[in-house]
């Protein structure tokens, strides 16, 4: 009797590990090993994440509340990490509710540091603390002004957080000295909506003719590109970079329709979309 109540007890506070492999943005889980993981530890009343990148280099963390299933963790998490967009958001976030640490490393990604901590809660995102390069505190009772320098690019992000909450945010290319805005009172869209869009991208893939390596499996990728004032498509690119791919998408885009431009202050705006797209290629 003794001997089961203490099996008893141990299998009350041992909690099941699971681990998934990814793609490189963790945008996509792998049915194969990869160098990309996430560990999840599934408790009584959340389940614990944590994402590293090249097996060793913690990129996130966090812990979910109001969801059991790993595909929709997998996507609350990619919703969370993509700062809760309208445009990723499911139903069955709503009652969901996520606490992330983001951390931020060096090229050769031998050094990390926490970034910043986030709560999404009711399809909301609100930031609890943002560091700066030198670990001081960025945030003064939510509010507060921060700049990232990617040194990869010449570019320089602004970010104004004001109530825990990012209100403003743009990118200057310090080198043309031109500006994308990251936030807008209006998104960009396109002038049949998105479902048009769709339609017309999907319709375009099954023209199209790929490498014979990309059939019969499943692709999801993020289309990234600017929506310029007038509504044209500019630096286009395709994340992950692992799929040579991105000269469909150029072609697709440079022939469909501009679309509306995105608006602040009530003035046409360049800014920065990323569109999640899923291929299913079959032969």
């Amino acid at each position: 009797m003794r001997l089961l109540l203490l099996i008893l007890l141990f299998s009350n506070i041992c909690f099941a590990q699971e681990i998934q492999y990814f793609n490189s943005t963790f945008s996509k889980a792998s049915l194969i090993e990869t160098k990309h993981k996430r560990i999840y530890e599934f408790e009584k009343n959340s389940v614990k994440f944590k994402d590293f990148y090249k097996e060793k280099t913690l990129l996130q963390e966090g812990e979910i509340y109001g969801l059991t299933n790993i595909e929709e963790i997998n996507g609350f998490v990619y919703y969370s990490m993509n700062r809760a967009r309208e445009y990723h958001f499911k139903p069955h976030y709503k009652d969901a509710k996520g606490h992330f640490s983001f951390y931020i490393s060096n090229q050769d990604f031998t050094a990390v540091r926490k970034y910043c901590e986030i709560i999404v809660e009711n399809a909301k995102q609100k930031y609890s603390q943002i560091w700066d390069s030198k670990q001081n505190e960025i945030l003064k009772n939510g509010t507060g002004i921060d700049s990232v320098n990617l040194s990869t690019k010449n570019i320089k992000n602004i970010y104004y957080y004001k109530d825990s909450i990012l209100t403003k945010a743009y990118s200057i290319n310090l080198e043309k000295k031109d500006t994308i805005h990251l936030i807008h009172d209006k998104m960009a869209s396109p002038k049949k909506g998105m479902h048009d869009f769709y339609k017309s991208l999907d319709e375009y893939i099954k023209k199209s003719k790929f490498p014979k390596d990309y059939y019969n499996k499943e692709i999801m990728i993020d289309v990234q590109f600017v929506v310029e004032k007038d509504g044209s498509f500019s630096e286009i690119k395709i994340s992950p970079d692992e799929y040579d791919i991105e000269s469909y998408f150029i072609k697709f885009l440079k022939k469909y329709p501009n679309w509306n431009p995105g608006i602040v202050n009530n003035k046409p705006i360049r800014s920065y979309y990323s569109l999640p797209v899923k291929l299913l290629l079959f032969k």
